[in-house]
């Protein structure tokens, strides 16, 4: 029997020898595997170099695929059932639990296919049987993001500030209209995150990507909500620095939240909050829309400072920002104007 030998550094990793031997599997082997036990072993040997979010996001997406192509050798999946999956997920279905209506969406269905071409292609099955075939589901353009009129942000502010049911709404409202930040990226800031002696916010979790990785200053507002979610965290069990700001509450009541893992969403708190404020159609996305565009208004804001201060934008919205800077720049070019004379005579000096 072969046993493991330390190094003189503590106990083996066990989990890394068998992730090593997991990635000795040849491709032709991992095609003779069924779905489900194809999707555990590369979920295996790609876990110890993704995200905690990213891990949770590949088991979430596994558990329709599990659901289609369970059993089936991967060897066995061609073009025909990855297309009839498409169909399958588009099929709206209710849910006895919630009794209510699901339907797929576009996007979610794309992700899931990327990741069943990527367990294929571990066995080297995409290329080779499926990729002149696929076609990704065509999403509708989704309108551009909406800047809030002064009034809209009053009167939403003012309708949520007194409602203790919509405290995390209203302070992670706060905060992405004083600090650019997501509603991701507030969902996995760690108390250590936090540092009011030096008015810094640092952004370095739950990024779409890490071009976001900031620090971002704070006024006066930002930090008072930062406040107020603290010591509602404290209240809740959440003292260490990497205890989440936000924690998780647990599914039945009386059970403890969990500060080791974030809070889900305060997606209902939200709906109910513009409801009330008559802004049915602003979304939280409009939000960070809404603080990165008032930014370039100052014009003493150069484009750097709102980039670095609102992490990577998609080209279009930069596009739309610098529209907004427009008018400076116009009048730095106006000034710095030179004309040309309209004849020899005016030009002084000229033979």
């Amino acid at each position: 029997m072969q046993t493991a030998v330390s190094s003189g550094r503590g106990h083996p990793d066990f989990s890394a020898i068998e992730a090593a031997r997991l990635k000795l599997i040849a491709a032709e082997q991992f095609g003779l595997l069924c779905f489900k036990d194809a999707a555990e072993v590369w979920l295996a040997e790609h876990r110890r170099d993704i995200s905690d979010a990213t891990c949770n996001n590949y088991e979430h997406m596994l558990i329709p695929l599990t659901e289609a192509f369970g059993d089936r050798p991967l060897n066995e999946i061609d073009a025909a059932d990855v297309e009839g999956y498409q169909i399958w997920r588009q099929k709206p279905w209710f849910d006895e639990r919630s009794q209510r209506t699901f339907r797929a969406g576009y996007s979610p269905i794309n992700h899931e296919c990327s990741m069943l071409r990527q367990i294929l292609d571990r066995a080297g099955l995409w290329t080779k049987k499926i990729a002149g075939f696929y076609k990704p589901l065509k999403q509708p353009k989704t309108r551009a993001g909406h800047a809030l009129e002064p009034e809209e942000r009053a009167r939403l502010l003012a309708v949520a500030k007194g409602n203790p049911y919509w405290t995390v709404a209203y302070h992670a409202t706060m905060l992405t209209l004083n600090t650019t930040a997501g509603a991701g990226e507030i969902r996995h800031l760690h108390l250590g995150d936090v540092d009011l002696e030096r008015m810094e916010l640092t952004i370095r979790d739950g990024l779409k990507n890490e071009h976001r990785d900031r620090v971002v200053p704070l006024n006066e507002s930002a930090a008072e909500s930062l406040v107020a979610l603290r010591v509602r965290a404290e209240r809740l069990g959440c003292t260490d620095r990497e205890h989440y700001l936000l924690p998780h509450q647990a599914h039945r009541r009386g059970e403890p939240f969990d500060p080791n893992r974030p809070m889900l969403s305060w997606k209902r708190a939200w709906q109910a909050m513009r409801a009330k404020a008559g802004l049915p159609r602003v979304r939280a996305n409009d939000l960070r829309h809404d603080a990165i565009t008032r930014l370039p208004e100052n014009p003493q804001n150069s484009e750097q400072t709102v980039l670095e201060l609102a992490g990577h934008v998609t080209k279009k919205m930069q596009s739309h920002y610098s529209h907004i800077h427009m008018d400076p720049k116009r009048e730095a070019v106006k000034a710095a104007e030179v004309k040309a004379p309209a004849d020899l005579a005016q030009a002084k000096g000229v033979q």
